[in-house]
């Protein structure tokens, strides 16, 4: 008896240090979490909401910024935000649920559910092509009719369809990944159809009540919603707020239309831990990598990817899903071990710079560096923000003195990162500003890159800002690097005629040739050089390339064509 007694006291004692350790070190955690968050709202603009657990434990959950700027209206762990494409994770679990009880099948056609469907697709597109993204479906960007303006009118989801429905699909279903919201808005639409209910009324009685998440809810732009967030973008030009555009909620149905909070996406993730909605071996389904020639990580509406984030470099499974819509980011991951991280923001760059804005998995990244013990880079300002506000401000002409005190003061918190500065490159060329790239060209910036696909960006912004000696050694650095042959060229200079920058490019696809001469890389500057309206020297590239490949009858008909013209 006695032995028993000291036994169970040895015990107690054991569970309690354990307990005590397991507190310290996770209060160690919670305050690396709240330096870099700080760190993340005072150098990259974050506004929003975190939260963090371990082992179904919250550690750590905080606010910041405002959920209303105008009224000053601070974010708390309350406030509801908008999860946008989070919500495709959700759908998935409804449609397994329809599968479970029989009334869907994944290999089911679209056309079995949905009769009006037009058969010459729906024939072809199942369940699973839905779920996985590979029907095919165009997405909104490829809608003919502007969908910046459609997006603000009210939509019934057979409305929707009239978008897609009669489209040509932009490959054969299950051949390769192709994102489309449209995929789950069809979703949402068979769903409604077998279970006989509404899809809002759906989610609420299948998801958000048992998991108890009595703070989520779909959004309908209708229905007053306590706590609600207003989302807002980043002007970059002017460095100012804007209120996000409005979009009727009722075009991302199924896609993107719920609304929820860090602490209830944390109650979804215990929900799913506990087989709440659906059983162990159709959320295994749910979360095996789908195997596509251009994606191998995602499922059924989850990302699932495989990282080194142990504190040796271990591998670590995350699942989970991001979000973006008009004002709004939102990004979601559970790990294989119990962890949990939700990041929601109703904050965001407005178009095509980031560098003053936090990005979700930028933050997913750091934090899980933290639960893991490993080193990281915490964040600071990007010296293409100082750069670039220069520039805007009106200070261009000491932009090389600014540049330089930066970089020699080494106790400063400023990030000479590369990607950054062509980021800022490009967002002024989208905005009719490309002086401003002249003029950050004139800087000195070789040692910010080191990569081949950075290098060579780097010399068509030189090449296009007239400094034609840095552009040639800028492309030099680049070859010397180069793993990817003449593709690397290729590819960039693709990208420049997509930016209207056609110049940039026949540099580029000329120095090409010089490197790798082959029917291919001639044949690519003969057309840059043709549609800038050099049709003699696209001529004489022609006949080069016809040279090396006398059979190939688009040469021969293009040569004949421009000796037409001439």
């Amino acid at each position: 008896m006695i032995r028993k007694t000291i036994s169970l006291a040895v015990i107690f004692q054991l569970l309690f240090a354990c307990n005590s350790f397991c507190q310290q070190q996770n209060g160690t955690k919670n305050s690396k979490i709240n330096e870099l968050m700080e760190d993340y709202s005072t150098f990259k603009g974050f506004n929003g909401a975190i939260l963090v657990a371990v082992k179904d434990q919250i550690i750590f959950e905080k606010a910041f910024g405002y959920s209303n700027f105008e009224w000053e209206i601070p974010n708390s762990i309350h406030t509801k935000f908008r999860i946008a494409s989070i919500t495709k994770s959700f759908t998935a679990i409804l449609v397994m649920q329809q599968v479970e009880e029989g009334k869907l099948k994944l290999d089911g056609k679209v056309s079995d559910y949905l009769p009006d469907y037009p058969k010459t697709t729906g024939d072809k597109i199942s369940i699973h092509h839905l779920l996985t993204h590979s029907s095919g479906i165009i997405d909104f960007p490829d809608v003919p009719e502007d969908f910046d303006v459609c997006e603000r009118k009210h939509h019934t989801i057979y409305e929707l369809f009239e978008y897609f429905q009669d489209k040509e699909l932009l490959c054969e279903p299950g051949s390769m990944f192709r994102y489309s919201n449209f995929n789950y808005i069809v979703l949402a639409a068979i769903l409604e159809q077998v279970s006989g209910q509404p899809y809002p009324i759906l989610i609420q009685e299948r998801i958000f009540a048992p998991a108890g998440m009595h703070n989520s809810g779909i959004d309908d732009n209708i229905t007053l919603v306590k706590n609600r967030a207003q989302g807002y973008y980043q002007n970059f030009l002017t460095d100012e707020k804007e209120n996000a555009t409005f979009v009727d909620m009722s075009v991302v149905i199924g896609a993107g239309d719920i609304y929820s909070t860090i602490e209830d996406m944390f109650k979804f993730n215990q929900a799913l831990t506990n087989n709440v909605f659906i059983t162990p071996e159709s959320l295994a389904v749910i979360l095996t990598p789908n195997l596509f020639p251009n994606m191998q990580n995602y499922g059924y509406g989850w990302d699932i990817k495989t990282n080194n984030w142990g504190p040796a470099h271990e591998e670590i499974v995350v699942y989970g899903s991001a979000g973006s819509i008009n004002g709004f980011k939102s990004n979601f991951r559970r790990f294989d071990n119990g962890n949990c991280i939700v990041v929601l923001s109703n904050y965001k760059d407005r178009s095509g710079t980031s560098i003053e804005i936090a990005g979700t998995q930028e933050i997913i990244n750091d934090i899980a560096a933290i639960l893991y013990d490993r080193d990281f880079n915490p964040p600071s300002q990007s010296i293409a923000s100082i750069i670039g506000r220069a520039l805007v401000s009106g200070e261009g002409s000491s932009l090389g003195e600014i540049y330089e005190s930066h970089r020699d003061n080494i106790s400063g918190r400023v990030d000479f990162n590369g990607t950054d500065m062509l980021d800022l490159c490009y967002y002024f060329l989208n905005h009719d500003k490309e002086s401003y790239v002249h003029q950050i060209m004139k800087l000195d910036l070789d040692e910010l890159f080191s990569t081949s696909v950075e290098l060579s960006q780097l010399a068509a912004l030189y090449y296009l800002s007239g400094e034609k000696a840095k552009a040639t050694t800028a492309i030099d650095n680049s070859l010397k690097v180069n793993e990817y042959g003449d593709a690397l060229l290729r590819s960039i200079a693709n990208f420049f005629i997509q930016q209207e920058q056609t110049k940039a490019a026949i540099f580029l696809l000329e120095k090409n040739t010089e490197e790798f001469p082959s029917a291919g890389t001639y044949e690519n500057y003969a057309e840059a050089l043709m549609n800038n309206g050099d049709n003699e020297s696209a001529l004489k590239n022609f006949k080069k390339a016809l040279e090396l490949d006398s059979e190939n009858a688009n040469l021969q008909q293009m040569i004949k064509k421009l000796k037409d013209i001439n």
